[in-house]
């Protein structure tokens, strides 16, 4: 924006300068001849605005032959003038005068601001106007486009704010392609009042309470996994693909797919994961490294060909194609099918229907005000550290208070819930689960005792574990935040009792869940 801005500046300024030569010109051409009615610098440019504008009232006109010539040019010139004045005031008004009364009328509408326009802003922006409580839309620093999904403007965010009554209703989302500048707009907005939803892949240790960072790569990750849950406790999967998604989706799946203490889900990934080893060196603690395992999940990572081995596709119960190119993720669907590849359930991110795959990562399916947001989530996430904190006499931090570390843990936690349903429900099918879903797998858990509330218990405490170990923290038995250190990262048989009971905070929350229906 700032550029079209200086390219506007240069072209008026040149303008300017040829239009006060013509002027200058015409002047020393007329004041020369007897018989001229211009004399003055104020008469040509009388006579310019009235032929520039159409209007031509004939009390002033050249009479030189130069002026004459000159006088030609402003002929000339007249319509495209007018068009250019007219462009103009309706640019203004559209892009600055309506956008600024819409804001300073709307009073008690929810806002929301985009620092740029692009299509998955529009998807979003689309999607709140949509909702039951409709969001205004406002896409700053947009000059020369115009959108469907809300106004545009070339104001910025910051200028846009100033015309805000209640930012307590307001959102702002950076969602441009440069993280950096997304994140300098965010920490620019931290004492606004507003909500901030950051797209970032880098979130500090200490955030403001009303400011949140999210990636697509997670999101699409989080999403797949609670729209496709695992089936079995011993499903092969294969994961075709190199890149943020696929180790996104790897390492949600280690953290969601976690429901059984005798599961063994084996992982063979295809594809360059290197990156993604380099990042957790303590994956071997987690499950078992380069073979299968029939008493803990596994994975074999395969850096080859994704049809290398054909008969490894044919023997797995689902396989995830989710490269970072959709186009090279449906050229492999193509391929699987053409040569008959594969048995199981063929699963691919790509944005259009392909018979006999489901498809998912599109941009309808990821920019919702749900999963950027968030929203359902954090209410859940809060309410499991309220629960926490109950346990503790109220000893554990606030949830504003909390590191954006503990925060993550809270919502990982959180997002296991649907996995904890299908434990205590087994015949629950589907992904939505209403307040009485949720009271009946809340009465499941009330009447386990025993072996089957240690069952469970375990279930929590390796989830827990995986989290933690994958975000680099280790056993120590003395706990340290910063070090990333703590003493209850051993297996649960080393556990004490009251260690072991801290597990059940966990499924607790399905009771909160059950009785506040606009919590779940």
């Amino acid at each position: 924006m700032k550029r079209n801005s200086q390219q506007t500046l240069y072209r008026i300024v040149i303008l300017a300068a040829v239009y006060a030569v013509l002027v200058f010109v015409m002047l020393k051409a007329e004041s020369a001849h007897p018989e001229a009615s211009i004399h003055s610098v104020y008469d040509v440019v009388w006579y310019t605005l009235t032929t520039l504008t159409t209007v031509g009232y004939g009390d002033m006109y050249p009479v030189s032959t130069l002026g004459r010539l000159i006088g030609m040019i402003f002929l000339l010139l007249s319509l495209g003038f007018l068009a250019l004045l007219v462009g103009l005031s309706v640019s203004f008004l559209r892009n600055r005068l309506i956008p600024v009364w819409y804001l300073r009328s709307s009073k008690g509408r929810r806002t929301a601001l985009f620092n740029t326009c692009n299509a998955k802003a529009e998807v979003l922006a689309a999607a709140l106007r949509s909702e039951a409580d409709p969001y205004i839309t406002v896409f700053a620093g947009t000059e020369g486009r115009s959108s469907s999904a809300g106004m545009t403007t070339v104001l910025t965010v910051e200028e846009l704010l100033k015309h805000v009554k209640d930012t307590s209703r307001t959102s702002v989302f950076c969602v441009s392609k440069n993280e950096a500048e997304n994140r300098i707009l965010a920490g620019k907005l931290r004492e606004s009042g507003c909500s901030v939803y950051c797209e970032s892949t880098y979130e500090p240790d200490r955030l403001p309470e009303h400011e949140h960072m999210f990636d697509v790569y997670s999101i699409c990750a989080r999403m797949y996994w609670n729209k496709y849950p695992l089936k079995d406790a011993a499903e092969h999967i294969v994961l075709i693909g190199s890149g943020k998604y696929a180790e996104a989706l790897l390492e949600q799946g280690l953290l969601q797919n976690v429901c059984d203490p005798r599961q063994h889900v084996s992982y063979r990934c295809i594809g360059d994961f290197a990156h993604f080893q380099r990042n957790h060196p303590v994956l071997d603690q987690i499950c078992t490294i380069g073979k299968t395992d029939e008493h803990r999940d596994s994975i074999v990572f395969a850096d080859v060909p994704w049809n290398d081995d054909l008969s490894l596709l044919r023997e797995a119960d689902r396989v995830i194609i989710c490269t970072d190119t959709e186009e090279e993720n449906l050229s492999i669907v193509t391929e699987l099918f053409r040569y008959n590849a594969v048995r199981g359930s063929v699963y691919a991110r790509v944005s259009v229907p392909v018979e006999g795959v489901a498809v998912f990562g599109s941009a309808e399916e990821i920019w919702t005000p749900e999963l950027i947001t968030r929203a359902s989530l954090n209410r859940m996430a809060m309410e499991l550290n309220e629960i926490y904190r109950a346990q503790t006499g109220g000893k554990a931090a606030e949830w504003k208070d909390l590191s954006s570390f503990t925060r993550r843990s809270n919502l990982a936690s959180a997002d296991h819930l649907p996995v904890k349903v299908r434990i205590l429900l087994p015949d629950v099918h589907g992904t939505a689960f209403t307040p009485d879903t949720y009271r009946q797998a809340y009465e499941a858990f009330r009447k386990t005792g025993g072996e089957e509330r240690e069952r469970l218990r375990m279930i929590e405490h390796e989830r827990w574990v995986r989290f933690h170990l994958m975000n680099g923290w280790s056993y120590a038995p003395v706990r340290n935040n910063i070090a990333r250190q703590h003493p209850l990262l051993v297996p649960y048989r080393e556990l004490s009792v009251p260690d072991r009971e801290k597990d059940d905070y966990a499924w607790e929350i399905l009771k909160v869940l059950s009785e506040t229906p606009n919590k779940a």
